[in-house]
């Protein structure tokens, strides 16, 4: 890492690259470029390796990604999708769609975007909030060793409630308005299952 060998000067470099990244991503500059997708896909290359080398910022690579989707909503609709197509195949080949980020990351696209080609065979009904998923949605979301190590990742150590909570629940809620569920019997067995008693120690 460029010669850098205090752990301090070693976090300084990467927050400068993850602000570096943040401040390409918030101007939407990429969306306006004639080779724009390429520039974007090796930018997103560059923003899920550092996510993977670097667990504690994981999850600040998540939140500026998340942000970028929601920021791309305005975009034309071609263009829009064209973008999140290559974040959700990129997202996959780096072994990062089943982590809080991920999660976070796939219902964001989705509200967004739903027509969105999502990887087929990781959710059932390519559907992280289906019941059916709901225990390892729980392990996903609270870092469970045997998943982590399934990508060969190491859990990113927090000390605050990760993100990827928040639109989680807010998608579910969303979902049950959506589908005219019975909200309360339903969002009381989702939250006892994935939520309750399931929360990473942090």
């Amino acid at each position: 890492m460029l010669g850098l060998t205090r752990p301090q000067e070693k976090r300084d470099y990467v927050l400068g690259r993850v602000t570096g990244y943040a401040a390409i991503l918030q101007s939407l500059i990429l969306v306006d470029l004639d080779n724009g997708t390429e520039a974007w896909t090796k930018l997103l290359a560059l923003i899920f390796q550092l996510a993977r080398q670097q667990p504690l910022f994981r999850e600040e690579c998540g939140m500026l990604l998340c942000d970028s989707v929601r920021s791309l909503a305005a975009s034309k609709p071609d263009q829009k999708q064209k973008f999140l197509d290559v974040l959700l195949r990129e997202m996959q080949s780096h072994g990062l769609t089943k982590t809080p980020e991920g999660v976070a990351l796939w219902l964001t696209v989705r509200a967004v975007a739903p027509s969105s080609v999502f990887p087929k065979g990781l959710w059932y009904g390519d559907d992280p909030l289906s019941a059916r998923e709901w225990q390892r949605l729980a392990k996903v979301m609270r870092e469970d060793d045997t998943v982590i190590a399934e990508y060969g990742l190491k859990s990113s150590p927090q000390q605050n409630l990760h993100f990827g909570w928040s639109v989680v629940v807010e998608s579910m809620i969303k979902n049950l308005y959506d589908n005219n569920e019975d909200e309360d019997v339903a969002f009381n067995n989702f939250w006892t299952e994935v939520v309750d008693s399931k929360l990473p120690q942090r």
